[in-house]
């Protein structure tokens, strides 16, 4: 990226309000949909303005706009599949494996296959917690990483600091009640932390 673009990257992060091109209000500038995700460069018009345009265009045509996707649907599934069903199948089962060990290496990095919190140990009821509350900014200028892939971003970029592991009750409960776990708030159902000793 040279020095131009890098400059135009900063000030679309920067930038808390815009004006529509369409109806002239000022807004803030999450009503404005994102046109570059990977630098998080947005669209000059609203999202209603947007939405409104796209179903004028689309209702003009109905009836060609169906057509065409329908052909388009059909064009797809006449399409050749490059691997057979049984490649498919292996393909998806290996990826699958790669996914369960990028995670595995993850939730060992950040303290092992343990709630931080309350000490929950099954798996199935484990995740990855933003330790500052800052997901949605990953989420607000399009960096976010779908579930499968976020393990191997966290291990391309080194495990960076600001993750932790939490069971779903503790992240849920986290994200409700102002980044505080309730089992940290006083009135809590929760009488005493469960200690890593404690649990089998």
């Amino acid at each position: 990226m040279d020095q131009r673009a890098d400059t135009r990257s900063r000030n679309a992060k920067l930038e808390t309000a815009r004006k529509c091109k369409e109806c002239g209000d000022s807004k803030p500038i999450t009503e404005f949909n994102l046109a570059s995700k990977g630098e998080g460069y947005r669209r000059h018009e609203c999202k209603f303005c947007e939405s409104s345009r796209k179903k004028a265009w689309y209702q003009a045509d109905y009836d060609g706009a169906r057509q065409r996707q329908n052909e388009a649907a059909r064009r797809r599934y006449a399409k050749e599949r490059k691997h057979s069903p049984e490649r498919r199948k292996k393909l998806a089962e290996y990826a699958t494996r790669c996914r369960a060990k990028a995670k595995q290496e993850c939730f060992e990095h950040y303290g092992g296959m343990i709630c931080a919190c309350c000490g929950e140990t099954e798996p199935m009821f484990l995740s990855l917690d933003h330790v500052n509350n800052d997901g949605y900014l990953r989420r607000k200028y399009g960096k976010a990483t779908p579930s499968g892939s976020f393990y191997g971003f966290l291990r391309k970029t080194g495990y960076p600091d600001g993750f932790q592991v939490l069971c779903m009750n503790c992240n849920f409960g986290k994200a409700r009640n102002g980044g505080v776990c309730p089992h940290h708030k006083e009135g809590s159902t929760i009488i005493t932390k469960v200690s890593r000793a404690k649990r089998p």
